[in-house]
């Protein structure tokens, strides 16, 4: 389930909502509609929400510390009107907007959108009868240890009996890439390449094949270009 919130005037945030039904159409999604900071402020403390969508304005250091910072795989989506001039650098999870052309902007951002939610899905696996759930997003590689294979993860180190063939055809719509014979990263989580080296965001270096090398290096420049 997709949760939006919308922090915007009626007449914006009824286009937006319609437009984005267009394009979720094919998934399960809710929406909150808000007219004060503080109410959404005081409504994510008790909710989770996917993407946030907000007036501009609210792109200042104050407003990001409460509704972007502290949630690192949220997508906020900024409407820009024609009074304001705020300028604002787009990334992977950061979008701009303008309200007159929304529903064409909608649109050419969509595809940056649902890569970063598809991160959001979860991946459920048992072993040793405890069952584990892990957001896509959570997980920062996986490595092959004789007949296991092991999530690295926020959360800690998982490990069950597959295949990595398997794990690299399963995860390859989320974002992995197949490294090594015994590596399949998350491109999310991807830092840089050193030499024959993959630089992983919370520093862990893990070898690159090089007979993958050429292609790896093509898949980390062009996630450069798109961002």
């Amino acid at each position: 389930m997709i949760r939006i919130a919308i922090l915007e005037d009626e007449r914006t945030a009824k286009e937006i909502i319609y437009e984005l039904g267009k394009l979720l159409c094919r998934k399960e999604w809710v929406f909150r509609p808000f007219l004060k900071a503080s109410e959404l402020a005081s409504a994510q403390q008790a909710e989770e929400y996917d993407v946030v969508i907000l007036k501009s304005v609210f792109a200042t250091q104050r407003a990001e510390s409460v509704f972007v910072k502290p949630y690192e795989d949220r997508v906020v989506i900024y409407v820009r009107h024609d009074e304001d001039e705020t300028d604002i650098a787009e990334d992977e999870r950061t979008f701009l907007i303008h309200y007159r052309r929304a529903a064409q902007e909608l649109r050419r951002i969509y595809p940056k959108v649902d890569r970063q939610l598809r991160g959001k899905e979860e991946y459920v696996f048992s072993y040793n009868n405890v069952k584990v759930i892990l957001s896509m997003n959570d997980i920062y590689y996986l490595s092959k240890e004789d007949k296991l294979v092991c999530f690295h993860t926020r959360r800690g180190l998982f490990s069950e009996r597959a295949s990595m063939n398997d794990m690299t055809n399963r995860f390859a719509k989320y974002g992995f890439e197949r490294i090594h014979a015994s590596f399949l990263v998350n491109m999310h989580h991807v830092f840089g390449v050193e030499s024959d080296t993959v630089i992983m965001d919370q520093q862990d270096r893990l070898p690159l094949a090089r007979s993958r090398k050429q292609r790896f290096l093509g898949i980390v420049e062009r996630k450069a270009m798109q961002c």
